[in-house]
Order: structure tokens, then sequence, then C-alpha cells
């Protein structure tokens, strides 16, 4: 899982008639942090610097940092460099719920980022149902996604859904699910209106069970990506879980996929 971070700079001008000069191409530079771990997986992070903004070059890699997993049952390891910003550990595996902290260490600073991974959510089934009102100007049917998972009753979950459709991420997007809207007896059952399918569609859909702390980001990513375009004035970068001086995240999760093909 990826995460395009951008800077949007907004200018304000107070007098038509002032002219204000400004470089636009000394920007600070950012660390960028794209943290993993996964159920059964081991961890991995990959740090670079921002770019100005209007500068094509490659990512100024960071090779110089110190980067240690643990987890809150005592266990411990330091990532090993693998070249392109990317540092990679072999011992830690992800385990249903533990609490994970990735510290970063560049010079005389430190970062430090948790996270908590959940159990996966077994998928009960995806089926699909007509859609009753077509589009404007579409002459074939459309069909909507409907899916039901297990859900444990008794803690608070977060969920992100990714769906690759005839093997192609669907408009590069996510849905985001907290269980107390969705939940009844155990089980969710949910359908979103905003994704339509054709008959002989192939869907793979990726269920992710994360922690609240991660949902948090994704919203403010949905948030950034509105801004965009253009429905709100007051565009920002999402507050990333290693503090204000970090681009990014440091991210938990499990998941389930399951394959179907609307007939």
């Amino acid at each position: 899982m990826r995460f395009l971070l951008i800077f949007i700079i907004a200018i304000l001008l107070t007098s038509c008639e002032n002219v204000i000069n400004i470089d636009l191409n000394k920007a600070e530079k950012i660390i960028v942090a794209e943290g993993l771990i996964e159920l059964g997986s081991n961890g991995w992070i990959r740090l670079s610097y921002s770019s100005d903004y209007f500068d094509g070059n490659k990512p100024e890699y960071i090779d110089n940092a110190i980067v240690t997993l643990s987890d809150n049952n005592g266990g411990s390891e330091q990532f090993k460099y693998k070249g392109n910003g990317m540092y990679l550990g072999n011992l830690l595996k992800g385990k249903p719920d533990k609490k994970y902290s990735l510290k970063i260490t560049i010079g005389n600073k430190t970062y430090t980022a948790e996270s908590t991974l959940f159990p996966p959510a077994p998928i009960i089934s995806v089926n699909f149902e007509e859609q009753l009102f077509q589009q404007p100007g579409d002459l074939t049917k459309s069909y909507s996604v409907i899916l039901k998972f297990m859900d444990n009753p008794f803690i608070e979950n977060h969920y992100m859904i990714q769906i690759q459709l005839n093997d192609t991420l669907e408009n590069n997007s996510y849905i985001l699910l907290k269980d107390s809207y969705y939940i009844v007896n155990g089980t969710i059952e949910y359908k979103p209106l905003r994704h339509r399918f054709a008959q002989g569609d192939s869907l793979i859909i990726g269920l992710y069970s994360i922690d609240k702390e991660t949902y948090k980001y994704y919203n403010q990513l949905n948030d950034l990506k509105v801004s965009g375009m253009g429905a709100s004035s007051t565009p920002y970068n999402p507050l990333s879980n290693f503090g204000t001086h970090v681009m990014g995240y440091f991210a938990a999760y499990s998941s389930t996929f399951q394959a179907a093909v609307v007939k």
C-alpha cells in the first residue's frame, strides 16, 4: 500500500497592485515515511525527503537512519537498509492483537509511531444486486456489490475496503467503515452505492482491519482529495502518527480477500 503525499501551496494576495515574489523552489525538506507491518509478514519502511513543488527529480532517499521495530511483549529488532530508502525487518512478524512501535533515528532526532494489528475479519459472502436506477444514457444494466463479513461486537473496529476491477484497482480508491454504523448480530452487510459494475466484471475485494488512528489518517487523505477538487479552501497534509515533522504513516493491519464475478 502506497501513500501519495503532496504539498499544496496557498497564496493570499492582499492587493492587486502589489507585486509579491515567491520562490517556490526553496521549500523546507520534510521526512516522508511509508511504513507497514502486515499479519504474518515482516515490517518495512521507506524513507525519503520531500522535494520542492516543481522539482521533477527522483526522490532523495534517506540512507543513514536507524530504524527499530518493537512490540508490546518486549520483542525488538533493528531494520536493515536495502537501498532506495528501504529498510526491512527479518525477525518480528505481524501478529494479531499486538501494538507495534516503529522508531526512526536520523542524526540526533528521533521519531516514533505506534499502530495496533487487529485480527482479520472473515468474509461471509459477496453478492450483487441490480441497480434500480440507471445513470443517464446508460442502456445496459448495472449492479451493486453487497459485502457481508464477520465483526467482533465486543470491541470497536475499523475497516478499509479496496476493490480491484478487472485487474485494475478501481479509481485507486478505498472505502472506510466504522462497525458501529453497520453491525447487526456480529456481522456487517455493506453495499457501496457509488460503485457500479457490469455483467461479466471480475472483482477482487480486499477487506483490511485497521486501527482507529489509521482510520483517522485515511479520513484526512479523503479530505485532502476532496479539497484538491475545489470543495475546500483549506487543504492540508494529513497528520502523521510520527508527528508534525514527518509526512506519511506507519500502519499495522490484517486483510482478507474475496474474488467474485458479476453474473
